[in-house]
């Protein structure tokens, strides 16, 4: 049966349920088609990228298509990408999480899964984990693939990431199967990430406590087993808060500069 064609802009906000329609949202972002100037006969890979950063989008298309992928459409933004997808048809799409203001990569993959089931879903990110932009998030679609852009060290991974996305296998597995440094964030829980998000915000044992719910004593405990989890040995010459709080924005994505 043919996928339903999305005839408004507001229709396709309203398929992303439990979004707000928000003003302006989707008038500012930018969409561009991308025509392969390779022979693509033999292409079997035909993909569309979602990328709010234009120079990170350029770069994704570049590298997708010296190595033979179809690249059909590159967008920055949901409105753009669920249309193209819908009239493209391509077998995989390539998704950063976070795109600003309104919906997020997620809630665009998730759409298109309803539409095309069996489409690749590739979420190419700077977020170590998914539930430090959101810890409310829902679970990833099946099959879909969540790479690290800092794990993309040569064009193999990445091809192999699409490998992975195309064949449906457990976004999980090979997330795991990405080498990742000791003091990664994906270990925790999701009670220990927010101790840790609450913390590199600058609040105090007592406001994080209020906010959690529970004593401080609790929250000390808590940042200590943190510390533990994130191999952070006690040194009195060290401000661990510091360190814990560079472990949180480092999974953002964002350099806090070198420890001293």
């Amino acid at each position: 049966m043919e996928s339903p064609r999305f005839s408004s802009e507001n229709q396709l906000f309203r398929r992303i349920e439990g979004l707000p329609r928000q003003s302006g949202v989707g008038h500012d972002y930018k969409v561009e088609l991308v025509r392969n100037s390779l022979d693509t006969s033999g292409v079997s890979i035909r993909s569309v990228i979602v990328e709010d950063d234009d120079f990170t989008r350029l770069m994704i298309a570049n590298s997708l298509v010296s190595q033979s992928v179809e690249v059909l459409a590159s967008c920055s933004g949901a409105v753009e990408a669920l249309e193209q997808i819908n009239t493209l048809k391509p077998n995989l799409i390539v998704v950063d999480l976070h795109l600003g203001i309104g919906p997020t990569g997620l809630d665009i993959a998730t759409e298109v899964r309803r539409s095309f089931p069996k489409i690749g879903v590739l979420f190419l990110t700077s977020y170590e984990d998914p539930r430090v932009l959101n810890p409310n998030l829902p679970e990833l679609p099946f099959g879909s693939v969540y790479l690290n852009k800092r794990n993309v060290n040569q064009i193999s991974v990445l091809m192999e990431a699409i490998d992975t996305a195309l064949n449906h296998k457990s976004w999980k597995a090979y997330s795991h199967s990405v080498s990742r440094p000791s003091n990664s964030v994906s270990s925790l829980s999701n009670s220990q990430l927010e101790t840790l998000r609450l913390m590199a915000q600058g609040l105090s044992n007592a406001e994080i406590a209020k906010r959690k719910f529970v004593t401080e004593k609790s929250v000390e405990t808590s940042i200590s087993r943190l510390a533990k989890a994130m191999n952070l040995k006690a040194d009195p010459s060290i401000n661990q808060r510091v360190h814990l709080a560079k472990v949180y924005f480092r999974a953002l994505g964002i350099d806090p500069g070198e420890e001293n």
